[in-house]
C-alpha cells in the first residue's frame, strides 16, 4: 500500500498541504480605480465646510460672545488671587489658582475659536 503524504522523521505520515491560489487583480482595473478615486473630492471635508458656514443665530453667538467675556473675567479673578496669595507665602494655593486662572482663559479662547471658524466677528466686552 503507498502511502499519501510525506514521511516525517518519527515514521509518521504527513498529509500533502494543499495551494490555495489567490486571486489576483487585473492591472487594467487598477489604474482606473485609482483615476476614479483622484478625480473625486472627499465628501466629508465639503461638508464639514458647509455646516461650518451655515446659518448661526445672531442670539446663539451674542450668548457665546457674552461666555468669552466671562471666562476672561474668570481667569483674571483667579490670577489675583493668585498674587494675593503668592505675596503672603501660600504657595500652594497661589499655584493652584494659577493653573486655574489658564484654564479659564483657554476656555474662552476655544469658544471665541468656535465663532471665529464659523465666520463671525468675536467682539468682547471691557474687562472691568
Amino acid at each position: 500500500m503507498e502511502a499519501k503524504g510525506k514521511q516525517t522523521p518519527k515514521g509518521k505520515q504527513k498529509p500533502e498541504q494543499k495551494q490555495q491560489q489567490q486571486p489576483t487583480k487585473t492591472p487594467e482595473k487598477q489604474p482606473k480605480q485609482q483615476a476614479q478615486q483622484q478625480q473625486q473630492p472627499p465628501k466629508e471635508k465639503s461638508k464639514e465646510k458647509e455646516s461650518l458656514q451655515g446659518p448661526f443665530p445672531d442670539e446663539i453667538r451674542q450668548k457665546l460672545e457674552s461666555h468669552v467675556s466671562v471666562e476672561f473675567v474668570n481667569s483674571q479673578v483667579y490670577l489675583s488671587a493668585s498674587y494675593y496669595f503668592a505675596t503672603r507665602k501660600y504657595h500652594g494655593i497661589a499655584s493652584y489658582l494659577r493653573v486655574e486662572s489658564e484654564n479659564e482663559r483657554v476656555h474662552g479662547l476655544k469658544i471665541a475659536d468656535f465663532i471665529v471658524k464659523r465666520g463671525f466677528p468675536v467682539s468682547l466686552q471691557y474687562l472691568v
